[in-house]
């Protein structure tokens, strides 16, 4: 569902009827400047998205990583390997990502696990349909996209209080830093050379999506950022967790990042990825919330006139 419910008069069974002429009317004229507000929701939403999605396939086909057009020059490096090597996959982005009324958050990831041998399927626009169509509620609960979509909902719900976990995917956008795939049984990490590979594509990819957070999953994904920004006031700590439930403690750790010189800085939180259980769940336990409190400070602050987090490029 893309359209914005707007706030109108409830109209009770039969109540219509008793009204005068002028209230009758004054009712209809609401409803049809509702009307005209959500065919213009609709209409800039899907420019956005189209906006949005051109940009980032023509950076892809200006890099030599489009799923259609891909050149690489590090193909042969990282295919060496992996006989099952599948191309460049694009990143996802949800269709109200750009809309500026939740904080736009990103999630950077490691490699896809599992590339579609069809290079149609792995387009902008076939990953964002895959994505929506995906049945949320009858994935896997402790497994990577599950566990994205119910950090996305544990970030956001405090934003939209009536927010689901199905319609986090609206709101955010999930890059890989890792843009092939080696397949390897089991779904795999990919070997080191893919991710130091593609380390050079994630600057701008992300100057494209201009997140206001930015929530990386696993080590090289971390080093993706690391090795591309200069982590302003980095902050990293060890939470104390249940060691009833938990064999360690939790992980805290966060930044801000400028994207580009005098650009807009952008929240950077760091989490295990979720096939990495023993780390992974004592942090979901103990660190999530403090991440929800860091995202909603950030984004209260990033909205005041002369901020640094409101900067956009026109």
């Amino acid at each position: 569902m893309l359209e914005e419910k707007e706030e109108t008069k409830e109209v009770k069974p039969g109540e219509f009827m008793d009204w005068t002429k002028e209230e009758r009317a004054a009712h209809l004229r609401n409803l049809e400047k509702v009307g005209d507000a959500q065919r213009k929701f609709r209409t800039k939403i899907e420019q956005d998205e189209i906006s949005l999605g051109k940009r980032l396939a023509e950076f892809y086909d200006l890099r030599g990583i489009s799923s259609i057009g891909f050149r690489c020059s590090s193909r042969a490096v990282c295919s060496a390997k992996a006989p099952q090597f599948t191309e460049a996959k694009a990143s996802f982005v949800g269709p109200r990502y750009e809309e500026g009324t939740l904080p736009r958050l990103l999630f950077l990831s490691l490699d896809s696990g599992r590339g579609h041998p069809d290079r149609q399927q792995r387009t902008v626009e076939a990953v964002r349909r895959q994505a929506l169509d995906c049945d949320v509620e009858a994935l896997p609960k402790n497994l990577h996209w599950y566990r994205t979509h119910q950090m996305a909902f544990d970030l956001l719900c405090q934003f939209k209080p009536h927010l689901t976990i199905e319609d986090t995917r609206l709101h955010f956008a999930h890059v890989n830093s890792a843009k092939c795939c080696q397949n390897k049984p089991g779904r795999k990490r990919a070997d080191s050379t893919l991710f130091e590979n593609c380390r050079r594509f994630i600057p701008g990819e992300l100057r494209i999506l201009e997140p206001d957070v930015v929530v990386t999953q696993g080590d090289p994904a971390r080093d993706a950022i690391r090795k591309s920004y200069d982590v302003r006031r980095p902050e990293e700590r060890t939470v104390k967790s249940d060691r009833r439930r938990y064999q360690r403690d939790a992980c805290y750790q966060t930044g801000l990042i400028e994207l580009e010189p005098d650009g807009k800085l952008f929240l950077w939180l760091h989490t295990f990825h979720p096939s990495n259980f023993g780390r992974f769940n004592p942090q979901r336990a103990h660190c999530w919330r403090l991440y929800a409190e860091d995202v909603g400070r950030y984004w209260c602050s990033s909205r005041k006139p002369g901020h640094a987090g409101q900067k956009r490029k026109p």
